[in-house]
């Protein structure tokens, strides 16, 4: 996941620049919207994954949007297409989210545990994130099994790692060092 954002980072930044400049962010991320809707579909990320030619991918992806992508996202299109990485499109789209938060002063972090957390251990988690990043925060809280105890907190690439399966990887990196 992190390296999917690492490599979606470059793009939404790009992204990000030229819809300030043009004064445009809710239309990019209109647009964002639609290609993350497009690239879920099964059959079409099989075709952008396919080992068919950038331009015929391209071309392909281009023509399923019609009339809902400007020259700007045709032209992000093809840029994509040609570095053969058209499957990050979803990610282009978080990141992009991340920014236009960032810039509003507000904070996507989402937090995984292994059980509910209650409301009051929410506001304590919520009010420590608004402090320490000076601005407002949104919390998306799901309950993943995975997470032996504690929580895992992910903010934009960024991720807080207290369970104790984290906890036990850093022990055991430590001994093996």
């Amino acid at each position: 996941m992190s390296q999917l954002i690492t490599l979606a980072r470059p793009y939404a930044e790009a992204i990000f620049s030229l819809a300030v400049e043009q004064q445009n962010v809710d239309q990019w991320q209109s647009m964002l919207m639609f290609l993350d809707k497009i690239m879920r579909n099964e059959l079409i990320s099989t075709v952008c994954s396919s080992p068919a030619s950038s331009e015929k991918k391209a071309n392909f992806f281009i023509s399923i949007c019609g009339n809902q992508l400007d020259v700007y996202g045709r032209n992000l299109i093809r840029v994509i297409a040609k570095n053969n990485r058209l499957t990050i499109l979803p990610n282009i789209l978080e990141y992009f989210i991340y920014l236009r938060l960032l810039q509003e002063q507000t904070v996507n972090i989402n937090i995984m545990a292994a059980a509910q957390l209650t409301k009051e251990q929410l506001k304590r988690i919520t009010f420590a994130m608004e402090r320490r990043f000076s601005c407002r925060v949104n919390l998306n809280f799901k309950i993943d099994q995975s997470v032996v105890a504690g929580i895992v907190i992910y903010i934009g690439d960024t991720v807080i790692d207290g369970s104790v399966r984290g906890r036990q990887e850093r022990f055991a990196k430590i001994l093996l060092s």
